[in-house]
């Protein structure tokens, strides 16, 4: 009695874990921005989850989500989008500009950094500038 009591509470377990794993459908699309470039290394997130991908080279994506669930997609310069699934198995995504957001980052030799967190000097130098020193040493023709 209690052994088929254990195996009927196993058997409706796995089949509530299956069934939740079934409600996901692989859904793919693409972002690109409002000029119809694609845009690549998006971030698309299942909204409430840690679930996401990032798109490619030509802004393509394909992730798992459930029918229900909306997504979530960024990108530097661009306003966040939340697009339902509404049960689609292809989603196309178009994110507009945000001329705001870029005004707020500098982009360093090594990487970039919001204007908020950024102590330091910053100057831009051009290929002219530099085709012009003579010095061996890359870090002295910067001075």
């Amino acid at each position: 009695m209690v052994r088929q009591l254990v195996l009927s509470l196993i058997a409706v377990l796995c089949a509530g874990l299956l069934g939740s794993t079934a409600q996901n459908r692989a859904v793919s699309g693409k972002v690109s921005g409002t000029d119809g470039a694609p845009i690549a290394g998006a971030t698309v997130i299942v909204e409430g989850t840690s679930a996401g991908t990032t798109t490619g080279a030509d802004g393509s994506f394909t992730l798992a989500a459930p029918a229900d669930a909306s997504l979530l997609v960024s990108f530097l310069g661009y306003e966040t989008a939340s697009v339902p699934v509404a049960g689609k198995t292809r989603i196309d995504i178009v994110l507009n500009e945000d001329a705001q957001a870029i005004d707020e980052v500098v982009v360093t030799g090594y990487g970039s950094l919001r204007k908020a967190s950024f102590t330091g000097a910053a100057a831009i130098v051009g290929e002219d500038v530099l085709s012009k020193k003579t010095d061996a040493n890359f870090v002295k023709s910067l001075e």
